[in-house]
């Protein structure tokens, strides 16, 4: 289990810090509140990941180093993330990309972003944003997020 585990998280970093590349990403004096999460509204390609982008009123957000905390849940109507699930941390700017390896066993998944700044000054850079995957027609999955 715990072997599983390390695998899943190694692959998955790997992956997402690849999707990331060299971005030059700095860190900010100021505080970067993100107001909303999105993602494509088509079908899921399982091919090109999952797309997460960061919405916020600062013009640097996509220069800045944001820590995105990434927790799979095991079905769509849990809200309490268990020690058993991964819980992937990746320092990136405004967007990532998940790989399928790491969605494809998960209906949901929540999503919280934080700069280093927002810490400093003891503020929530952004809530807990939740996805859901639904099926669309009989060969569709599309990501949606709860809520919305």
């Amino acid at each position: 289990m715990m072997s599983t585990r390390m695998l899943f998280i190694t692959t998955l970093l790997t992956n997402l810090l690849d999707s990331v590349g060299q971005l030059p990403l700095h860190q900010s004096a100021e505080c970067i509140v993100i107001s909303t999460i999105t993602t494509r509204p088509t079908c899921y390609d399982s091919k090109r990941g999952l797309t997460l982008v960061a919405v916020s009123q600062d013009p640097t957000l996509n220069k800045q180093a944001l820590t995105w905390i990434i927790n799979p849940l095991p079905d769509t109507t849990s809200r309490i993330i268990r020690k058993s699930t991964p819980t992937l941390v990746v320092e990136a700017a405004g967007q990532i990309t998940i790989p399928d390896s790491a969605l494809q066993q998960w209906p949901k998944f929540t999503v919280h972003i934080v700069s280093k700044a927002c810490i400093d000054q003891h503020r929530a850079a952004s809530l807990f944003h939740s996805f859901v995957k639904r099926r669309v027609g009989t060969s569709c999955h599309v990501w949606y997020k709860q809520g919305t």
